[in-house]
């Protein structure tokens, strides 16, 4: 185009302007600035003259017929500061983050130690099950609930933080001049929509790091990918495991311990990279924001904010820093372990065993034949489910020894029956039983100072095709033997001639007073079914005892049929308040609300609200001649006992009392269980020295189990 051309062009678009009432001349202002026709603060004079200041696709129309006053589109597209959000920085989020990140992995070290040590503690029961205590189990039990309690609630913590981080992020994208491919909303919802949320946060959070810097397209770290996958393995692993706890056996109980184990190795360094994907992400928006056109930013802010770009979170460390917090926290879960194993490695069962047991070897219950001589297996129950894995003490029969097997008999029902009933296996096995035991003792049964215990299999062993029942003779007494009891006639035992009473079994329950839902089954006194609803039993001897100057009483108890939930537990009680007596059912345990009283209870489930610290525990209760309670402000004292009270078999229990003393044996007669200091005299209101003694029980919805006492003798202090 020539120079006469590019004239008669200005001079055409002079024209149209006087016509539109507007000088073409600049108007100067009084400071002698000019003011330019354009609004456009990048177009010019120059822009009008040249043919590359037209916009493509520009169209004459009749405001504008030449087409040169349109505005030039610019090379990167402008944010309309009135169409977005104001910009706000996620630097102080992300501060907390990592805070709540660093005691995430405080916590995930620990979590780690407990599972292995946990694992250990059942390769232990498995190689050796007399080298575990009941009450490292249980102790291994308390720490891993309490851990998963406070990993549930942090994780919610750190997850809705996380959530309002990856939100402040994704929305300023627009302020930054980025598109965004999903709608803000997604920057939260894709975290709870199943099956999305395994890529779609990935998605926004790489969406996030494109758009937090110049070039859109950069790749995106391998850090945030590490840190996803981890994620993602975690998760997954926590979901088998969780859907795959099955412990009915020590085996599957092994396996589901190192399931966990595995799963909080992969949230302790998840946990790590997501402290070092907050910092580089938050790094990389902010130092972003700080370089852009400023008023991309500004235009967002007040007239009155000074604008301020926050400073960088934390340095880039690479790979090396990166894999540096996990790793400390590794560290915590070493040091935990080492100390947790040490201290549960330590005063094992296996120490703390004397006498008999010194020698013994430990095989399950269903392993034992005839002739083996073995102690009562209380330190050694593990209960892993609704079938007890159980490891028996096996000890020389010349040692002292609390039973001796004689016979191993097959159930006549096939492997395609059903499980007919615990009751239905007893009552079959005593036939069986009573038709060898006088060959093996070589005396009668109805005259022997021999009883017969029975290790027959429950539902489970059953389905899995176990039909064996196993019957021993143990002493009438409760007392060890020494020596084998084959051909013995029973002359290497003394019967208990001199008690004031002695149930060998309960065939007959002469003499007793039963109240509530207790009633004689079989050859078993029970004080309460396995009922799941709240009720309660209790059985007196009918004639008041001389308590004041001394007794000694010996029982067996078996508690069994438990569903899920053992509960509540029974309690031997001391009374002189009615021969009809009952308390309480549900964690009332029968004796709750019984004055004058003074019980030792065997309770067998946790319940908060009575002031419990344990699963289980033996404990003695008394209110005085008001009315007694099972809750823990009557405690007198209390243990946690190695024995597994609800493990299905029978336990024996041996209570001692002299003026100001009270003595509770459990399995063990050598060491009592519990000693409590305790004077009747002072403590009731006696009637010339007597009270009534018996027992008592409950059961309540989800926590049940039949409360059964095979055998009872008494004797009072001469």
């Amino acid at each position: 185009m020539s120079d006469r051309d590019d004239d008669g062009l200005v001079e055409s678009a002079k024209e149209w302007l006087e016509g539109l009432g507007q000088s073409s001349e600049p108007d100067q202002d009084q400071d002698g600035t000019f003011e330019h026709v354009k609004e456009a603060d990048d177009v010019s004079i120059g822009d009008l003259d040249h043919p590359e200041g037209r916009a493509s696709g520009d169209r004459d129309d009749a405001d504008d017929p030449l087409g040169y006053l349109k505005r030039a589109e610019p090379s990167e597209p402008r944010i309309e500061p009135t169409s977005v959000e104001p910009y706000r920085s996620a630097s102080g989020l992300a501060k907390v983050l990592q805070v709540a990140f660093v005691a995430w992995m405080f916590l995930g070290g620990l979590a780690v130690a407990s599972s292995f040590v946990e694992y250990r503690l059942i390769l232990r029961l498995i190689e050796d099950p007399l080298s575990v205590s009941l009450a490292q189990v249980e102790t291994s039990s308390d720490r891993q609930g309490i851990i998963a309690i406070v990993q549930i609630v942090g994780l919610l913590a750190v997850g809705v933080i996380f959530i309002a981080w990856v939100r402040r992020l994704y929305r300023n994208l627009p302020v930054l001049g980025a598109s965004q491919r999903f709608k803000p909303g997604w920057a939260v919802g894709a975290w709870f929509v199943p099956f999305l949320n395994l890529w779609r946060p990935k998605q926004i959070v790489d969406e996030i790091w494109r758009g937090s810097s110049p070039s859109r397209s950069d790749q995106v770290s391998p850090l945030l990918h590490w840190w996803w996958g981890f994620w993602i393995a975690g998760a997954a692993l926590g979901q088998i495991v969780f859907r795959a706890r099955d412990v009915s056996s020590l085996e599957s109980a092994r396996n589901l311990a190192l399931g966990v184990a595995t799963s909080d190795v992969a949230e302790l360094v998840t946990a790590g990279l997501a402290f070092w994907v907050v910092a580089r992400v938050t790094q990389r928006q902010v130092g972003y924001a700080a370089t852009v056109t400023p008023h991309a930013v500004e235009a967002t802010l007040p007239s009155s904010t000074e604008l301020q770009y926050p400073e960088r979170v934390t340095p880039k460390l690479g790979w090396l820093g990166a894999l540096s917090l996990p790793a400390v926290g590794v560290a915590v879960a070493v040091v935990a372990f080492l100390a947790w194993d040490v201290t549960e490695s330590g005063g094992n069962g296996e120490d703390e065993q004397s006498g008999s047991n010194a020698d013994a070897r430990s095989v399950m219950a269903t392993e034992l034949r005839v002739g083996d001589c073995f102690n009562n297996p209380g330190i050694t129950d593990a209960q892993t489910g609704p079938e007890p894995v159980l490891a028996v003490p096996v000890v020389p029969c010349e040692a002292p020894h609390f039973a001796e097997v004689y016979a191993v008999l097959e159930h006549p029902g096939s492997q395609s029956d059903p499980f007919p009933g615990e009751v239905a296996i007893t009552q079959q096995a005593l036939a069986q039983c009573l038709t060898g035991f006088e060959g093996f003792v070589g005396e009668s049964y109805d005259v022997s100072p021999l009883d017969i215990i029975f290790i027959n299999p429950d539902v489970t062993g059953w389905r899995t095709g176990n039909r064996q029942m196993r019957c021993s003779v143990y002493r009438l007494d409760l007392q060890n033997m020494t020596g084998s009891m084959r051909g013995s006639g029973g002359i290497a035992v003394e019967s208990y001639e001199d008690a004031v009473f002695a149930y060998a079994d309960f065939h007959a329950v002469e003499g007793l007073t039963l109240t509530g839902v207790a009633a004689q089954a079989d050859s078993v006194l029970r004080l309460t079914p396995s009922w799941n609803v709240s009720v309660a039993g209790a059985a007196w001897f009918s004639d008041k005892q001389p308590v004041e100057n001394g007794f000694e009483t010996s029982f067996v108890f078996q508690l069994s049929d438990i569903p899920q939930n053992p509960g509540d537990g029974f309690a031997f009680v001391i009374q002189n308040s009615d021969i009809f007596a009952l308390g309480e059912a549900s964690y009332g345990i029968g004796y709750t609300d019984i004055r004058n009283s003074v019980a030792v209870e065997f309770d067998t489930t946790f319940q908060g609200y009575s002031g419990d610290v344990g699963a289980q525990h033996i404990g003695v209760h008394t209110r005085g001649t008001d009315a007694n309670t099972s809750h823990e402000s009557a405690s007198i004292g209390r243990v946690a006992p190695d024995v597994f009270l609800a493990d299905g078999l029978p336990h024996l229990v041996r209570v001692e009392y002299s003026p100001g003393t009270l003595n509770v044996f459990v399995d063990a007669m050598n060491v009592p269980t519990l000693t409590v200091s305790l004077d009747l005299a002072d403590t009731l209101r006696l009637d010339d020295g007597k009270a009534w003694v018996g027992f008592t029980a409950s059961t309540e919805p989800g926590f049940r189990e039949n409360h059964d006492i095979l055998s009872w003798t008494f004797d009072v202090a001469q």
